[in-house]
């Protein structure tokens, strides 16, 4: 496989933006799917399969590591991110708090 196509479009930095409508459609579908599975299936597994499953479809979804604030308590978390719209399909009825440490 070319290296270029790789880094270009499967991480994310050459596919287009997914609707606001669609990333939160397949972060569900991943979160669906993920109960099937018989291991641990929590918001790194999750968000990490949505994002990949969005490079599938040569579109494009961070990968974010940080800190939740809100609700209480603090945790570490993992989320898929939407380039210009923020998180999908997470907490926000409150204001969903968080810190980013890493965005992929």
């Amino acid at each position: 496989m070319n290296p270029e196509r790789l880094t270009g479009s499967a991480l994310g930095g050459g596919g287009a933006a997914l609707g606001t409508d669609r990333a939160e459609a397949l972060v569900g579908a991943v979160r669906h799917t993920a109960r099937l599975w018989p291991g641990r299936a929590a918001c790194m597994e999750t968000s990490l399969g949505a994002v990949l499953a969005a490079a599938l479809l040569r579109q494009c979804l961070n990968w974010c590591l940080g800190a939740r604030f809100a609700p209480p308590p603090v945790v570490y978390h993992a989320w898929a991110d939407l380039p210009g719209h923020g998180p999908v399909s997470e907490y926000t009825a409150a204001g969903w708090h968080r810190h980013t440490a890493l965005t992929i």
